[in-house]
């Protein structure tokens, strides 16, 4: 397979193959996370033994069981259930600066969602910012070459909007799955302390659409991702500053000198933690990310966190 762009070319395919096959190998060796439920669909599973009663049936009769132990057992077995996987992706102008973020951010995308789809976990795809909140039907791993040149295609603007992008998915998701957010989770705040624009504190609406998820019952996992220079900034000299998002008219721009890149690197870490905080009180995962970290490694450090692989 072939994609003749930069985000998902030859070697994106190579690693994704690679990354693919740890995964097997992991699953193939027993160290899946099972989540077994008696429900119609999805794969059948050993589930244990019981005693055997007149009129159970006898191809069910564990006979080595019974050379061990002369004594009756009948195997049961349940169905796996199989989750769907809804991945909102966040294409906002800030998550295309710089642009190994956007490349790193599609790439991650779609390394998660192949995985969900070889896994025979149906797929939905919620590309989100302030203006745009579109989705896809769920989606099969015969279609991953249409989902990766719909994400390649996705151009990043505007501003970010988790809320509304799960008000959004509330309203269409009929089953409850693995809902993984990806976005750098920098939401315009109107009322920081100061009086000014800035992204300062997790707004409420987010804060209770994720909750309603976690209280349906969803798996609800936050990747916080950030490039490295967002990380840690290394500018110096008297600058000009530029927010990606909030800046329309020229007018938000602000001088750089030290004090201000330790005021920003202070920020920085109190959001951070702020959403850690959140997420580890309300059974949500949190998973902070940098794009230095290949997404390989991110990929499977998320399925381990989660619980989905141990």
């Amino acid at each position: 397979m072939t994609t003749g762009n930069d985000v998902f070319n030859g070697n994106f395919l190579r690693r994704l193959e690679a990354l693919e096959a740890i995964v097997k190998r992991i699953l193939l060796a027993g160290t899946v996370g099972e989540r077994v439920t008696r429900q119609k669909g999805g794969r059948i599973e050993f589930a244990g033994h019981r005693s055997y009663t007149p009129g159970d049936e006898s191809r069910y009769i564990d006979w080595n069981a019974f050379g061990r132990t002369e004594r009756l057992y009948i195997k049961e077995f349940a169905r796996e259930e199989i989750l769907p996987v809804y991945l909102l992706i966040d294409v906002s102008d800030s998550m295309g600066v710089p642009a190994e973020k956007e490349v790193y951010l599609k790439q991650l995308a779609a390394a998660i969602g192949y995985i969900g789809l070889a896994a025979d976990a149906p797929l939905r795809i919620f590309a989100f910012n302030s203006g745009r909140r579109n989705s896809s039907a769920p989606l099969a791993i015969s279609r991953f070459p249409d989902i990766i040149k719909s994400l390649n295609d996705i151009p990043a603007s505007g501003r970010t909007d988790i809320a509304s992008a799960l008000v959004t998915l509330e309203k269409t998701a009929r089953q409850k799955g693995w809902l993984v957010l990806i976005s750098d989770l920098m939401e315009p705040s109107h009322s920081p302390p100061g009086g000014e624009k800035g992204w300062v504190a997790i707004r409420p609406e987010t804060r209770q659409c994720l909750l309603r998820f976690v209280r349906k019952g969803f798996t609800v996992n936050v990747i916080h991702l950030l490039s490295p220079e967002e990380e840690m900034p290394s500018l110096s000299g008297i600058l000009r500053l530029k927010d990606s998002e909030l800046a329309e008219s020229g007018s938000e721009t602000r001088p750089v000198t030290k004090k201000t890149l330790s005021d920003y690197r202070s920020e920085l870490k109190i959001f951070c933690e702020s959403w850690r905080h959140f997420c580890n009180h309300h059974n949500i995962e949190y998973f902070y990310l940098t794009t230095r970290k290949p997404f390989e490694e991110a990929v499977l450090a998320l399925l381990k966190q989660g619980g989905f692989l141990r």
